[in-house]
């Protein structure tokens, strides 16, 4: 018997239908214990906190571009 559901013999007996519910649960027992995706999360997180900051960056250098030339704008406009 297998540790999580039918064994072969009771599975042979239920025929086609108990062999794929078999390979079925093999599947999901497999897919339970593979980590790779956890990789995969933790890089489109840490990608996600780089975009926030370079969008946080480029936010405060553009106003403090715009600031800079309206100051230089409105010097510029009072020179007679």
């Amino acid at each position: 018997m297998h540790r999580f559901g039918l064994g072969g013999q009771l599975a042979f007996k239920l025929g086609k239908r108990g062999v794929i519910m078999q390979k079925i649960r093999k599947e999901l027992i497999r897919l339970l214990h593979d980590d790779s995706g956890a990789a995969m999360i933790e890089y489109s997180i840490l990608i996600g906190l780089i975009s926030a900051a370079v969008i946080a960056i480029i936010v405060f250098v553009g106003s403090w571009v715009v600031g800079a030339w309206t100051k230089l704008s409105s010097n510029l406009g009072s020179i007679p």
